[in-house]
């Protein structure tokens, strides 16, 4: 799954231990405000910079969930298949 050159290996690992960190984070944030906003996928991106108010409200957070699977099963989609040939 990592790639063969070393450098985009690090990298990878990088972009994976961050996101790890990050989301570590983002659940002691939560847990000490008592809010789970900060799980909105909108807010995790940082798209919530741009657009002040789209990590807000149920709906935010429905299509959140739907954009995470929708992102997963696509990468799952990429892997099955490249695993086949």
């Amino acid at each position: 799954m990592t790639p063969k050159n070393p450098f985009l290996a690090a990298l990878f690992s990088l972009f994976v231990v961050s996101s790890i960190i990050h989301i570590f984070l983002l659940i002691i944030y939560s847990f000490f405000k008592f809010s789970d906003q900060n799980f909105n996928f909108f807010s995790i991106v940082g798209f919530n910079l741009f657009f002040p108010k789209i990590s807000e409200g149920l709906i935010s957070q429905l299509i959140s969930i739907l954009v995470i699977l929708g992102i997963y099963f696509f990468s799952l989609f990429i892997f099955i298949k490249k695993n086949k040939n």
